[in-house]
């Protein structure tokens, strides 16, 4: 079961982050990461994969980190799709390390998707189904569209049951992160629809909903 968290607008991005994972612990895990977006505008990530000392692992490699930083994401994982190393650790990145995708849920279509992408150019390094995502983002902004536009444009290419937040180094304002569930296999539900949509699950305890269970990462 994976933990999935996100802030936007707090100087104190990285420990509310770090602090939050924490939290998370309890649902099981084997490795963690964070994903921060720099005030140059750049990606900044770190991760471990040692098992249930990933977290403490994380929190030493975060001594780093850059400072004054407003916006970031966090994720713990539970490997069911990819081995339990520091490669396979969310969260993902693009082709051009400004990308980042943390990702709770499961990518059916995700071995076509690569296929397409690999021929494109893209290159894969990890062992998930979750960087196809990063990818697939890449693409879309690539032509054009902000980071929330980019976002739904490559979830409508996806089946699954998915929760997802994507950060973007190279966005300002609140365009930055982008948070999406699928509730349903077929369909997705932007973070900003959700509370009016009745038909989207809603969420529990942990954030948990019916993408977690057996679910790929």
């Amino acid at each position: 079961m994976c933990g999935i968290i996100g802030v936007v607008g707090n100087d104190d991005a990285l420990r509310i982050l770090l602090d939050g994972l924490e939290r998370l612990e309890y649902r099981g895990y084997d490795s963690a990461g964070v994903a921060l977006q720099e005030p140059s505008g750049r990606l900044w990530r770190a991760r471990a994969a040692e098992g249930t000392r990933s977290v403490a692992a994380l929190k030493e490699r975060c001594a780093t980190a850059p400072g004054g930083v407003a916006t970031g994401i966090g994720h713990t994982r539970w490997a069911t799709h990819g081995a339990p190393i520091e490669g396979n650790a969310h969260p993902q990145v693009d082709c051009a390390g400004s990308v980042a995708v943390i990702h709770n849920g499961i990518i059916e279509n995700h071995a076509s998707l690569a296929e397409r992408l690999r021929a494109g150019g893209h290159t894969y390094v990890s062992g998930t189904d979750t960087e196809v995502l990063a990818h697939l983002v890449e693409d879309h902004r690539a032509s054009g569209l902000a980071l929330p536009e980019a976002v739904t444009a490559a979830l409508r290419e996806v089946t699954g049951a998915f929760s997802i937040a994507v950060l973007d180094a190279e966005s300002r304002g609140a365009s930055r992160l982008a948070a999406h569930r699928r509730a349903r296999r077929g369909r997705h539900v932007p973070r900003e629809r959700r509370a009016r949509d009745p038909r989207a699950h809603p969420r529990t305890r942990g954030g948990r909903g019916r993408s977690g269970r057996g679910a790929h990462r």
